[in-house]
């Protein structure tokens, strides 16, 4: 099956598991669990296809989640407009928003990105206190509930949320299959180099945030309906928002599909577990967890489960099958060389540690190449 094929298929498994454990579960708080788990998969998903592909750590990306949830919100309570048209409105004035922080932010590079993208949630949350808007209920709609977004059954958030991450991976897989992502990766490995290869760094980091920020505009949207119910600046601009996101996504592995999917499933449950339990006595106990969860992955498997789990399968494949395979046989030498003294073959290249940037692969750093006399060597 062809490597595209494969991938799609992992999506629609993926889709195909969520429904299956939504179907099986029975209690309200464990499908409250799972979408969480669905909500924070999307929105790390949405985060990496800044921070994992381009390489653009930003520290900001609750400021698209909080736009998402307030627009929404004060779309419904003020102009009694379905959710279902504001979350759409929400991820317009966000992709709007992202256009006005990326056109200075972007003039930076590395950790002034970073630090530069920190302070606009910040103003988000000062301009909310400054208008007013420090508390904003969902206005409750008993005669219409499924057009105001108000289910009395918990496992419809289930698929309602399971419904973005789909749309989100589907959105994430086109980018990462697609020019834009392969440019974006060369931008990750060397801007400058990408930029002599004719890749407008600018434009595409541009469109890369754009992108981004509309499915967390929409997963903020459907956190606040789902979870909240009363909206206030530190719920949906606070830093736990974009220590949830950075953890699902920095546990589980950027610049990949999976990594944020399998970063949600371990710690959202964990987190959620750990408060409920002895949050009460241990008040921000989830700040703590997210806060070990980064420290540990840093210390033991700083490029994440994924790409650790990943690498050592195929280490273990290429140790049974042969460190090297024959890619390429040369043509026989003439027969004045074949009758040349023979000596012992010696290497005449050895090209290893290839740019992941070159070859248009990820996670490729054990890359080796050893050329000899008649023949070509590779993985």
């Amino acid at each position: 099956m062809a490597p595209r094929s494969r991938a799609w298929l992992a999506v629609a498994a993926v889709v195909a598991v969520g429904l299956v454990v939504s179907f099986a579960l029975t209690e309200r708080y464990h499908h409250r669990i799972l979408t969480l788990v669905f909500l924070w998969a999307a929105m790390g998903l949405a985060w990496n296809i800044i921070g994992g592909y381009a390489g653009q750590i930003s520290f900001g990306h609750q400021a698209f989640f909080g736009i998402g949830a307030y627009v929404t919100v004060l779309l419904a309570a003020k102009l009694k407009l379905t959710p279902w048209i504001g979350m759409l409105g929400g991820a317009g004035v966000a992709v709007l928003a992202a256009v006005l922080i990326g056109t200075p932010t972007f003039r930076l590079a590395g950790i002034y990105f970073g630090l530069a993208t920190l302070a606009y949630p910040l103003i988000f949350r000062i301009v909310m206190d400054y208008l007013g808007y420090q508390e904003v209920s969902i206005p409750m709609v008993r005669d219409q509930p499924a057009l105001f977004m108000q289910f009395a059954e918990p496992r419809t958030f289930d698929l309602l949320a399971l419904g973005i991450l789909a749309a989100t991976l589907v959105l994430s897989r086109v980018i990462e299959s697609s020019r834009l992502g392969y440019s974006l990766r060369a931008i990750k490995e060397n801007e400058q180099a990408a930029e002599a290869m004719g890749v407008d760094s600018f434009r595409c980091k541009m469109v890369a945030y754009m992108l981004s920020a509309a499915p967390a505009a929409i997963v903020g949207a459907v956190y606040a309906h789902a979870i909240l119910f009363v909206v206030t600046p530190d719920a949906v601009f606070g830093v736990l928002v974009i220590a949830q996101t950075l953890t699902v996504c920095f546990v589980g592995g950027v610049g990949t599909l999976w990594g944020p999917i399998i970063g949600a499933a371990i710690m959202i449950p964990v987190s959620e577990i750990l408060d409920t339990t002895i949050g009460d006595r241990l008040p921000g106990i989830q700040g703590v967890v997210y806060g070990a969860a980064l420290m540990a992955v840093m210390l033991f498997a700083p490029e994440g489960l994924y790409w650790r789990v990943r690498n050592r399968v195929l280490g273990r494949r290429r140790d049974a099958s042969g460190s090297t395979r024959p890619i390429l046989v040369l043509p026989p030498a003439p027969a004045a060389a074949r009758e040349a003294p023979s000596h012992p073959a010696t290497a005449l290249m050895d090209v290893r540690g290839v740019s992941k940037a070159f070859l248009g692969l990820q996670a490729l750093s054990d890359v080796s190449f050893d050329v000899r006399e008649g023949e070509i060597l590779g993985i």
